[in-house]
């Protein structure tokens, strides 16, 4: 392609985590990892004791694997377990999901994904939400990343449909726009910096044929349960765009690049009977 796509941008570099070192406190700095050829690094400016802390920050999103959910129930928008919590609340919808108190709940609605992706109204499994949701659940096949990129895409709609930008209502139809509107939304979602490669260019297991088939079904199946919103999409139809936005093929596979590069397994304690595993595995990034 000709123009410049939102997955063109470079990552950024050393110098553009400054700002995010000082607000940790200075206690490490980002740089080049010479030594190692291992690309960008974070470097401690002063001796560090064994076991200190030295900053912390929260992941740029969080899920429970949709196969743990009925063995470890934990807060829908949190993640912390339910199991004892005093203010324990539910969707008022009716789709199932727990929160841990009533703020989590609303938050999860009106600044989160729920808005999209919760099933309650829904009554027919035949839905394409629905079918999503079920996909989700059974996605033990392949790398068990649908419910993650479906979360990724929804977190994106809803920035881009807050914003209200006028590049992607649809007054302009610039490639340039639609990608600047699409950036702006990853920005948002504290995804656009992970963005580094389409996850079918991998050699392997991971790419390939298969990895292609494999986004090009999941974009289709995210597009039209997103698509059943339309009252709620206004402002992201750039992001609902089958080549350029990242419910398009080439944008899920950027988003499985980012958790193939960026995810990790989280083992938290559930407080859970003993006839019940002992922890509630999920999936980070």
């Amino acid at each position: 392609h000709d123009a410049t796509m939102w997955w063109d941008d470079p990552p950024p570099d050393a110098a553009s985590f400054d700002a995010l070192c000082a607000k940790s406190g200075g206690r490490v700095r980002a740089g080049e990892s010479a030594t190692t050829g291992g690309g960008r690094a974070l470097f401690a400016t002063a001796p560090v004791a064994k076991g200190e802390m030295i900053f912390r920050e929260s992941p740029a999103l969080l899920l429970q694997d949709p196969a743990n959910r009925p063995l470890a129930r934990s807060c829908a928008r949190c993640h912390s377990m339910l199991r004892g919590a005093p203010n324990e609340t539910a969707c008022a919808q009716g789709c199932g999901e727990g929160y841990c108190d009533e703020r989590c709940r609303v938050a999860h609605v009106e600044q989160g994904s729920h808005g999209l992706l919760c099933v309650g109204p829904i009554d027919s499994w035949e839905h394409p939400l629905a079918a999503l949701k079920l996909a989700c659940a059974r996605d033990d096949d392949g790398d068990g990343h649908l419910a993650i990129i479906a979360e990724m895409c929804a977190r994106c709609i809803v920035s881009a449909a807050r914003r209200g930008d006028a590049s992607s209502s649809g007054a302009s139809s610039s490639s340039s726009g639609a990608s600047t509107a699409v950036a702006a939304a990853l920005d948002d979602a504290n995804l656009r910096t992970y963005v580094a490669g389409a996850v079918w260019d991998w050699t392997g297991a991971s790419g390939g044929d298969g990895a292609r088939a494999r986004c090009e079904a999941h974009a289709r199946m995210i597009r039209e349960a997103m698509a059943s919103h339309e009252g709620k999409l206004r402002g992201a139809e750039a992001l609902m765009d089958p080549a350029s936005g990242v419910v398009g093929a080439r944008g899920v596979a950027e988003l499985a690049g980012v958790l193939a590069r960026n995810s990790l397994a989280v083992a938290v304690e559930s407080s859970a009977p003993s006839s019940a595993p002992a922890s509630a595995p999920g999936d980070a990034s």
